[in-house]
């Protein structure tokens, strides 16, 4: 009976582990996960710091009895620390092995830190995973606590939205010189900057640099901003174990049908790199699961790159990015007071891009016209 071994706990290893079920009914499938909860929504972290209650059904990708129901071993708590590649074996913190006849590697990404001094004292957090929720929660102890996020996009503003449904004052910093630069055009960026700056409790300010946290402020090149708590939200860097012969640039090395450089070994999700590319998107490492379990069942799939789209409603504004954002192409656009729409065009005349501010009804619309 071949034996599929997955390393990881996120949306990439659940895909992995149910594609090769579907795939072959009689492999002997698990999974082990450094986390203590089973496969979990990693998106909702953000939303979920907004207050202290338990964690719904919801926020599972599936039901516990969904892994019993279809036979894959699921154990949490589990790190992997090394991987033998010569002898098929995965070895864990505590020393023990278990051998594979063929490795997923989904172990995802760690929050990253700006490099300054103080990044990691008591006073700063980041919001990864489950215990990163539960240590910000515990951090915030009184009302009006003085909060900084540095980095201001889609995951910082939603963790903004959070902190001031906790009653905390908050501060986002951000390096780039206006809101959201990767997914908005300028005017878009302009616009929805408005629209927030219209938020009590909240002061954004752009291209600034970080010089230092201190555990009472951050200081910047040409201020200080006093804080009692500081939150990181400034990307993600690949984490799997070590293996040696592993190809590796940015991340894991992996080919259409998510293959490593070596025998037997897959990688999926946001540990990996495709196409020179470490793309970081919770669709993403879905579907670049599902590949990776597909082809370790020894069927055949192929990994295809996609448009993402970036959907976001906090902070009393909703919007909606995908594609080509580029001031530089042909555009048509409509504002209002209350909504933005810009149309980005290649010069065959087919859409581009979109961003839309405010009124995003069109989007499914308008996305369906993008993909035809």
């Amino acid at each position: 009976m071949k034996h599929i071994v997955i390393i990881g706990g996120g949306v990439a290893a659940f895909e992995c582990a149910a594609a090769a079920r579907k795939e072959d009914s009689d492999a002997d499938i698990t999974v082990y996960s450094k986390e203590k909860l089973f496969p979990y929504r990693r998106p909702a972290l953000s939303a979920l710091a907004a207050d202290d209650m338990d964690v719904s059904e919801t926020f599972f990708i599936k039901k516990e009895s969904f892994y019993a129901d279809n036979n894959i071993s699921i154990h949490t708590g589990k790190v992997v620390e090394r991987i033998i590649p010569d002898s098929h074996l995965i070895e864990f913190a505590d020393a023990s092995k278990v051998g594979y006849d063929k490795l997923i590697i989904a172990t995802g990404a760690a929050a990253r830190r700006i490099p300054v001094p103080g990044a990691d004292g008591k006073n700063t957090f980041v919001l990864r995973d489950y215990q990163d929720l539960l240590d910000l929660r515990k951090a915030i102890t009184i009302k009006n606590m003085k909060s900084v996020i540095i980095g201001g996009g889609v995951l910082g503003l939603e963790l903004a939205d959070s902190l001031l449904k906790r009653d905390c004052k908050v501060t986002v910093i951000e390096g780039a010189e206006r809101l959201m630069p990767r997914n908005l055009d300028i005017q878009g960026s302009n616009f929805a900057q408005r629209q927030m700056s219209k938020i009590a409790g909240m002061e954004m300010l752009f291209g600034k640099s970080i010089r230092k946290i201190t555990p009472e402020s951050v200081v910047l090149a040409d201020s200080v901003v006093e804080c009692d708590i500081v939150f990181f939200s400034v990307g993600t860097v690949p984490v799997f174990p070590e293996c040696p012969g592993l190809g590796v640039e940015r991340g894991i090395v992996v080919d259409k049908n998510m293959k490593t450089n070596l025998p037997d070994i897959f990688a999926a999700g946001d540990c990996t790199q495709f196409n020179g590319s470490v793309c970081g998107l919770y669709t993403a490492a879905a579907a670049m699961g599902k590949v990776a379990g597909i082809c370790a069942a020894g069927s055949d799939a192929e990994y295809q790159t996609s448009v993402y789209p970036i959907r976001f409603n906090s902070l009393g504004t909703k919007i909606f990015s995908v594609g080509i954002t580029d001031d530089s192409l042909e555009s048509s656009c409509e504002e209002s007071d209350c909504r933005y729409k810009k149309i980005f065009y290649h010069p065959d005349g087919k859409i581009a891009g979109v961003v839309l501010v405010g009124d995003i009804s069109e989007a499914n619309m308008l996305l369906k016209q993008m993909n035809s």
